[in-house]
């Protein structure tokens, strides 16, 4: 089993501090989501921020990988091709964030679930699992 190398927290005056991932031993960037509260709507994308990702990318990360554990899915990306294919970064006032559209993701189906179907077809990538 990995181990944790490193905790990503963000903190917004006011609030309590959030774990927002973590990077494993494994190379693999984890981090728990909700379809409903976190993918971007217009357009359809996942985002990560800013300093996260830079991060990822200077210590050579694998991939990323979002959970979504309510609808058994898992979004998968390596960090570079994330940046290659990533909009304009947002500011939602959760500090900067950068998205990147829904079709260069990968998904995997957690194991008992039938997924969701997806509007956009994913564009095709080098496996990542």
């Amino acid at each position: 089993m990995p181990t944790v190398l490193k905790v990503y927290k963000y903190h917004k005056t006011g609030e309590k501090t959030k774990i927002i991932g973590m990077l494993y031993s494994d190379g693999i960037f984890r981090k728990d989501v909700c379809l409903i509260l976190h993918q971007l709507k217009e357009p359809p994308a996942w985002c990560v921020d800013k300093k996260v990702l830079d991060d990822l990318i200077r210590r050579k990360c694998k991939s990323i990988r979002l959970a979504d554990k309510g609808n058994r899915i898992v979004w998968i990306i390596s960090p570079d091709y994330f940046q290659k294919n990533m909009l304009k970064p947002l500011e939602r006032s959760y500090g900067l964030q950068v998205a990147c559209p829904l079709k260069f993701w990968q998904s995997v189906n957690m194991p008992g679930f039938e997924p969701p179907k997806v509007l956009v077809e994913p564009v095709k990538q080098t496996r990542l699992l």
